[in-house]
């Protein structure tokens, strides 16, 4: 996904002599101007995270960043090639150990930074889970998991939420926010 930004002023704007007629069918006619010198191409990172919620409890990952332990819900970055169900799915089992079955979005949510290679668009899901079969080795970057309760993530002692995205995430799903994944269309 990228998105660009482009920036001018009228001291640098030209318009060329050439029409850009919108393929929409409506012949409409555009006069573009691009200054070159002062394209920026943002991308921001996309991520998927699962909510998982059992009797009152939500499934949390411990993880080292920064040099600080903190906690998160299964959470990763969709990878090149892969739709956003696939991704959630994926990183629930590299992280868990879990089968996660998708059921629901709960959200799309944009974490700012002041640095823009660290802007984030998490997608987060809420489904079922259950254990496989065969279980899986899970993320050397997860320390541990956590069934925890939504108090239990704000007041622990040693542990805080990653973002504040962790917890707007609880408070979606607490608040019964279900989104279709009939929203979300993956064209390959």
């Amino acid at each position: 996904m990228h998105l660009a930004i482009i920036k001018h002023s009228t001291a640098d704007v030209t318009f060329p002599d050439e029409e850009l007629v919108i393929p929409s069918g409506l012949g409409v006619k555009c006069r573009v101007c691009i200054d070159t010198e002062n394209i920026m191409v943002w991308k921001p990172r996309a991520v998927v995270a699962s909510v998982i919620e059992e009797r009152g409890r939500f499934l949390m990952v411990e993880e080292q960043v920064d040099g600080r332990r903190v906690l998160n819900q299964p959470a990763g970055h969709l990878e090149y090639g892969e739709s956003l169900i696939a991704a959630v799915r994926r990183e629930t089992r590299e992280e868990t150990g879990l089968v996660f079955e998708p059921e629901a979005l709960l959200g799309i949510m944009q974490l700012d930074s002041p640095d823009p290679d660290r802007v984030y668009l998490r997608f987060v899901f809420t489904g079922s889970h259950h254990r496989p079969a065969q279980p899986a080795p899970l993320d050397p970057d997860i320390l541990a998991l956590h069934w925890l309760s939504a108090d239990e993530i704000c007041r622990h002692p040693q542990l805080t939420p990653r973002s504040a995205l962790v917890l707007a995430a609880i408070r979606l799903y607490q608040e019964g926010v279900r989104h279709p994944l009939e929203l979300l269309h993956w064209v390959a």
